[in-house]
């Protein structure tokens, strides 16, 4: 898929190459914002890390990319 993109939530680690690497909720949003301006994305793969140095963690991103999911915002995930 042409739109497809790798993520990789990690707030430590270095990502792979040619993956997108963010390190908290935030990054995701601001990125995902940019995607959807421009189409319908998916997400071909992401790693997370759950332990983020941050309030919120891995399972709240997970929840945040689910409800896109539900309203149609990508498809695939």
């Amino acid at each position: 898929m042409g739109n497809a993109i790798n993520i990789w939530l990690d707030d430590q680690r270095n990502a792979p190459d040619r993956w997108i690497h963010l390190h908290n909720i935030e990054e995701v949003e601001k990125m995902i914002g940019l995607v959807l301006e421009f189409d319908v994305f998916s997400i071909d793969t992401m790693s997370f890390d759950f332990h983020l140095s941050h309030p919120k963690n891995g399972l709240d991103v997970l929840k945040y990319l689910a409800g896109l999911c539900i309203k149609e915002k990508t498809k695939k995930f």
